[in-house]
Formats: C-alpha cells, structure tokens, sequence
C-alpha cells in the first residue's frame, strides 16, 4: 500500500494545496440563502458582534448497534431484515450495491432498539446481501460497540461563523453566517444536512438583512450523516450562543432582547415561508414563570 497525504480540518481541505479525496475538489456541496441587503443592514448597526463556534463529532451510541440479517432465496432474491430508518432507500441502496433491480429486494423492517440518525444510511445491509447470494445461506452481521464508534456514522461537525449587526433598541438588523460542514471520507446524508442547516442556520429571529453561505466538504475523518435534526441542533448551539453575546454587549437582559426579535403570528421566513401557530413568545414567558418558581422554592 501506498500512505497517501490525508486531511482532517474542512478549511484546510479547500484549500488549494490539499490532497483530494474525490473528484477535482473536496467541496462537495453549496448552500447560499440570502435576503435584503446584508451589507446596508451592517452600515446602519450600532453594534456589530462577530464569532466563531464550532461542534464535535457524536456519536449516536444507540443500545442496539448496526445490524442486518439478509436471506436468499436460490433464484437471485434476497430479504433482508433491518431497523433501518429508511427502508425504501435502504431497498434502493442495497439494489444498487448489487447491481440488480430493486425488485429482486425485499426490506423487512423490524424493531429499533434507537437509531437517532445513526441507522438511516445503508452500511451493514449490502455487504450481508453480497455474502448472502454468495453462499446461499443466511448471513447475519452485527457491529461491535467499538467498530459503531469508527465505521458507523456521526453528527456532523461545524464550524460556524456568525457576525449580527443591532440597532440601539436591540433590533437585530443584518446576519452573515459561514459554515462549514465535515462530511468525512464519503457524502452520506451530508447534502441534506447541509441544506437543512443552511435554512435553519439564522435562529427564530426576525432579520431583514441576512447571507448565509454553507460548505459540505470532504477529509479523511470518519463519515458523517444523519443525527436528529440535520445539521439544526450545531446551528442553534452557535446563534444562541451568539444571541446571550449581543444581548450581553449591549447591556441588555437576554430574555427581552430574543422577545423584541422572535418570530410572531404571520412573520415571514428569510427563506419565504409565512409562519402560523407561532407559540414562541408564550412559551418563553412560561418557562421563564416556571425557572422563577423553581428558584424561589429552591431558596
């Protein structure tokens, strides 16, 4: 074997002299959202907070590790029975792995002992119907809880930039965000989870003003995928870390800054969406009654 030069940071690997995993490039996706004028938004902030946050891979360590037992029938056939998340994919995934019609497989779906992400991609299921159809028998595999921790997939890690103008008032006025997503060695769900987190990426928070640039990129690290909420929960770590920042720098109570700024009946989206049901506003002056009432019965 040849060791060939690897790397483990998502901005090293677009840089120009990083060595490439796939293709021409190790960026593997895009994701632009961009509403009004971002950089007037700036020139007409009294304060502008910027910051950089960033997340670790997680593994979903569910009670049940990666597991599948795949049957032949002798005409080419083969039933697999799988907790896949996705059984209709993991159909079309296991066809392609064999090169065959997705008619020739049969998902059983069964019960899950937890997934949270972590079984929505197909990894145990084509090899155990590749060596299915090889001996005619029935093969069962099942992933030790220390290969589910470096051949199984993890939550994303995210480097996220955030930078918000406010006026005097507290008003959030413009946001720039840039992130960027490792996917690891392959892209697995990575796309959608750029995409999601892309969309998500402002907060609960009226802005007039926003640029949110996101990267899907390729390194030698262990693949990511799918982990409840596709690249949301990352983003929400950063914008309300962000947020107790602004509120903090203008010397303003941090429940009253998200309340002059959270979304209402009505409110449209930077991406278009017109809200209904908006509970925030309610549900923050309720939790907040209800952390009272806990410190005062505490003291």
């Amino acid at each position: 074997y040849e060791e060939l030069p690897a790397v483990f940071d998502p901005i090293e690997a677009m840089a120009a002299e990083a060595p490439i995993l796939h293709g021409d490039t190790n960026i593997l996706g895009k994701f632009r959202l961009i509403d009004g004028d971002v950089e007037a938004g700036f020139d007409a902030s009294h304060l502008i907070v910027e910051e950089t946050y960033s997340t670790q891979i997680i593994e979903q360590s569910a009670l049940e590790t990666q597991i599948a037992i795949a049957v032949p029938d002798g005409g080419g056939r083969v039933t697999i029975l799988t907790p896949g998340s996705r059984p209709y994919a993991m159909r079309t995934d296991v066809a392609r792995a064999l090169k065959v019609d997705v008619e020739q497989v049969h998902i059983l779906a069964t019960p899950s002992g937890g997934a949270f992400g972590g079984k929505s991609d197909a990894w145990v299921e084509p090899a155990c119907a590749v060596l299915a159809l090889k001996v005619g028998r029935p093969v069962r595999a099942m992933y030790t809880r220390q290969e589910e921790f470096y051949a199984s997939t993890v939550r994303h890690p995210i480097r996220m930039n955030y930078r918000s103008g406010v006026d005097r008032e507290g008003r959030l006025l413009a946001r720039d965000v840039t992130m960027h997503m490792d996917t690891g060695a392959y892209a697995a769900l990575g796309e959608a989870t750029l995409r999601k987190g892309t969309l998500l990426a402002l907060g609960p928070y009226r802005i007039p003003n926003v640029r949110v640039q996101s990267y899907l990129v390729s390194t030698n690290n262990t693949v990511s995928s799918a982990m409840r909420g596709f690249g949301v929960p990352q983003a929400c770590f950063a914008w309300e870390g962000h947020t107790e920042t602004i509120a903090k720098r203008l010397g303003m109570d941090p429940f009253e800054f998200r309340m002059l700024n959270v979304y209402e009946e009505g409110d449209r989206t930077n991406s278009g969406q017109v809200l209904g049901s908006v509970g925030l506003k309610e549900s923050m002056v309720k939790a907040r009654e209800a952390f009272e009432r806990g410190r005062s019965v505490g003291q």
